[in-house]
């Protein structure tokens, strides 16, 4: 009979949304409580350690178009080094905290494509090294914005400079992006592609 193999398989599906239901109203309840938690957290003061502050013996502010760049920099710049949800933040600084840390999270990013606006702008006017500096500011600032790589790929191909180019390559390789790193990462890799036959048995 087809009947009872069939009441078995009802039975398994139907035990099976009960234990999903149950696990994903499990995870609701702690995402609930976690997040109540969050916004009766207390104020923690935000190390400075944190904060991330352009170094302007790096910037050639000498050549013109930094402007906006020196007046963004003068803020609270923030950026974690891992991805954290705002019901984290909450917990660990206290929730009046939360959108001064979005703010200062925002002036880094206005910081960062702010310079890489600048080192267009100097690549334009032929003032490579000077853009390089720009650039490799960014990164040391850790730019998430393929930008602040793919230009400076661009620069030390036209430089020559052997060097650079491998110390960048393996910085690339080394660091997590807080984008989408797959798209980062792989999209800086297919930019360096056409250059690795130039530098075969560099970029390794």
């Amino acid at each position: 009979m087809v009947i009872l193999p069939t009441i078995i398989v009802l039975i398994i599906i139907y035990n099976y949304y009960i234990s999903k239901s149950t696990k994903n109203l499990k995870n609701a309840n702690i995402f609930i409580e976690k997040e109540r938690r969050a916004n009766s957290a207390r104020k923690s003061p935000l190390p400075p350690e944190i904060f991330l502050r352009a170094d302007e013996r790096n910037l050639p502010y000498e050549e013109g178009g930094g402007e906006r760049v020196k007046q963004l920099s003068k803020n609270r710049l923030l950026r974690f080094d891992t991805d954290i949800s705002n019901t984290e933040l909450k917990l660990k600084y206290g929730v009046s905290q939360l959108s001064d840390i979005v703010s200062y999270e925002e002036n880094y990013n206005m910081c960062v494509k702010a310079m890489i606006d600048w080192a267009r702008g100097l690549i334009g006017n032929a003032k490579l090294p000077q853009a390089a500096s720009v650039l490799e500011e960014t990164i040391r600032l850790k730019s998430d914005y393929s930008d602040s790589y793919t230009l400076l790929i661009d620069i030390y191909e036209e430089l020559q400079d052997t060097p650079r180019m491998n110390r960048l390559y393996d910085k690339i390789w080394e660091r997590e992006f807080l984008f989408d790193q797959k798209i980062t990462r792989d999209k800086i890799r297919g930019y360096m592609q056409k250059y690795e036959e130039k530098f075969e048995g560099n970029l390794e």
